[in-house]
């Protein structure tokens, strides 16, 4: 499987995405490649959303983690979306072929704080870095938590940044599960 995307800034600090998708069917031995149809903006609840290349979460993709899992194979992506003017968001997906081999977006493989998720979408602050990484020798998808400036502030992405903690997701019989306030130094 590979995956290409790309973001396209318009004048109004708004973002839509491009990509292509390439994997290979199993049931005819061949590679296709689909076209991405950014949706995001149309996507109602998108952490609980099972999408296909015509409805896709649009997002620049710059990591790509292969996991197998009773021989179903997963990947899970890392992206970057540039939001708006006053959010950035940082996310994490899954690329899987379903039961009739045909191209999908998340799976309710995330275990977090409010329960299972198909993907997770981080927002923050227009001009805060957010780091979102894989630890391959941890086998640990990392991130720095985010909390707003203040606590009447709860909700306005626009005042989130990261507070000096990390959480992270646990691979674990095919679920990615959330481990809370992580201490990297172990």
């Amino acid at each position: 499987m590979s995956i290409v995307s790309w973001p396209i800034l318009y004048s109004d600090n708004t973002f839509r995405y491009f990509g292509f998708v390439r994997y290979y069917e199993p049931d005819f031995g061949r590679f296709s490649v689909e076209r991405l149809i950014d949706k995001s903006g149309k996507t109602v609840n998108p952490e609980r959303q099972i999408l296909n290349p015509e409805n896709w979460y649009g997002a620049f993709y710059y990591k790509i983690i292969y996991k197998k899992y009773k021989r179903r194979k997963i990947y899970v992506l890392l992206g970057w979306d540039g939001n708006n003017d006053l959010t950035n968001r940082k996310i994490i997906d899954v690329f899987y072929l379903n039961a009739d081999n045909e191209p999908t977006f998340g799976k309710e493989i995330f275990e977090y704080e409010d329960g299972m998720k198909d993907r997770l979408i981080f927002e923050y602050r227009e001009g805060i870095a957010m780091n979102l990484s894989y630890d391959k020798k941890k086998d640990l998808i990392i991130w720095d938590h985010l909390s707003p400036s203040k606590p009447e502030l709860k909700g306005h992405y626009e005042y989130y940044g990261p507070d000096l903690t990390f959480d992270a997701l646990k691979f674990e019989e095919g679920i990615w599960k959330y481990i809370p306030d992580i201490d990297l130094s172990k």
